[in-house]
């Protein structure tokens, strides 16, 4: 099944080593939030393992997946060093410090080729992890105590503040659920333990109190819904709005976290002021930050001002007029709350476009695969779907790839999920010379 060491690594044993890498990538999950270095503990093991193998693997092997796709994915793991190197060469200055977390995604480029050349089935490994994952969380945030760095009693961990602790918390909970049956009919034991994930999941997020990542949910259970069965879409679009609009008026409605949270980002948004000095508000800030950020993008479009370049500029009276002094002191010291427009201010054009490719070239590559008859291809896609539409969601209002241990499990995630999604089912070649004969 697994290639012989080449006279290179004779020390290495590939069936092993093989099994060994895929433990470590399934394991990305586990104490994502609740021990801090984990995920890209995780990214450098299983980055060295995966370049190291596959210098021992069979060079002639050759499989059915489409190279152009395969390129795609290593073009877009390379752009957030790019993006970083060609807006230092316009600002004439270049900092290390700038390629941290950039560089967890060029790192991720021999983890996807491994699996690809070794056709892993990655999903079927995070399904037991994923829920797996929310039940350590449990522990932890009952057997350990967690003093409340963020205020009140917003649930969260040492290192992962409420909105990373709540958004990573709903994707996995979201990833538990469109796992259920994906690969195979599950037992009794595993379908608990997914459901047992979901609802862990949905909890920790609202216990939270941060609102990131939340209309995911509903985005995401109303599409499982409708893909359960392609050919009864109408009354599955049916299912899913009623599902969905009694999911979240219920919890609107019986949870006074959410009806509170809601009702704040409503006001935040309907009594923001679009003259003159911006409230201080949780909805307020965040908008604000944004015209800060547009305002410096078209100041140094091509070059971008690095990570704290741009402090000089928030005295500018253009931004004065509209934004307080916390507001802009925030923007220096905790970024843009919005991952594109952080990315924007740092590396410029070049910095968006490696952002969006980050999420539109995964999100291409799963749509595709969602269509095969393939059930490990679409069960992979439809679980890297849905990690990319909680990503992106939740990018909207806080960073989701410039902490380096979210860099580093998105990018092992993504990897792992697009590679599964290429690999395309081998069907056996027939001789049929033979067949005639016999």
């Amino acid at each position: 099944m697994f290639s012989k060491p080449t006279s290179l690594f004779p020390a290495f044993r590939p069936d092993f080593f093989a099994v060994f890498i895929c433990s470590l990538l399934a394991a990305a999950p586990l104490c994502l939030v609740t021990i801090g270095g984990w995920a890209s503990g995780i990214l450098f093991a299983s980055g060295l393992g995966s370049f190291l193998y596959l210098m021992t693997a069979d060079r002639q092997a050759s499989h059915p997946e489409s190279t152009a796709e395969i390129r795609w994915v290593g073009v877009t793991l390379l752009l957030p060093i790019i993006a970083i190197s060609v807006s230092s060469c316009f600002r004439g200055t270049l900092g290390l410090p700038l390629f941290d977390s950039p560089s967890r995604f060029l790192i991720a480029i021999p983890i996807f080729l491994f699996v690809v050349r070794k056709r892993v089935n990655i999903g079927c490994w995070l399904q037991y992890t994923l829920p797996l994952a929310l039940v350590i969380i449990l522990g932890d945030q009952y057997v350990f105590y967690h003093p409340y760095y963020w205020g009140g009693s917003r649930m969260a961990t040492y290192f992962a503040d409420p909105l990373t602790f709540g958004q990573y918390s709903m994707t996995l909970g979201l990833m538990c659920l469109i796992s259920i049956n994906r690969f195979s009919k599950d037992s009794a034991a595993l379908l608990a333990l997914k459901i047992v994930g979901f609802a862990l999941g949905i909890y920790f997020s609202v216990q939270s109190g941060s609102r990131t990542g939340w209309l995911a949910a509903p985005i995401v259970i109303g599409f499982y819904i409708l893909e359960r069965n392609r050919k009864t879409w109408v009354r599955n679009l049916l299912s899913a709005v009623g599902v969905v609009s009694v999911m979240v008026a219920a919890t609107y409605l019986f949870s006074p976290i959410v009806h509170e949270r809601v009702g704040a980002a409503w006001h935040d948004l309907i009594t923001y002021n679009w003259i003159g000095v911006a409230p201080e508000t949780s909805i307020g800030r965040r908008i604000t930050f944004l015209r800060i950020g547009i305002e410096l993008l078209a100041e140094r479009p091509l070059a971008g001002f690095g990570d704290h370049g741009f402090a000089s500029y928030l005295s500018d009276p253009r931004l004065a007029a509209f934004a307080s002094p916390a507001a802009r002191d925030f923007v220096v010291h905790s970024g843009f709350h919005n991952e594109l427009m952080t990315n924007a201010v740092r590396s410029g054009v070049w910095g968006v476009l490696s952002t969006l490719a980050l999420f539109i070239v995964p999100c291409v590559i799963f749509s595709r695969a969602l269509r095969s008859a393939s059930r490990q291809q679409s069960g992979n896609a439809l679980m890297g779907l849905t990690f990319v539409i909680c990503q992106l969601i939740s990018g909207m209002s806080t960073e989701v790839l410039n902490l380096k241990f979210t860099a580093s499990f998105y990018a092992v995630v993504i990897a792992c999920l697009c590679g599964a999604s290429l690999v395309r089912p081998v069907v056996p070649k027939v001789d049929h010379s033979s067949a005639a004969v016999s």
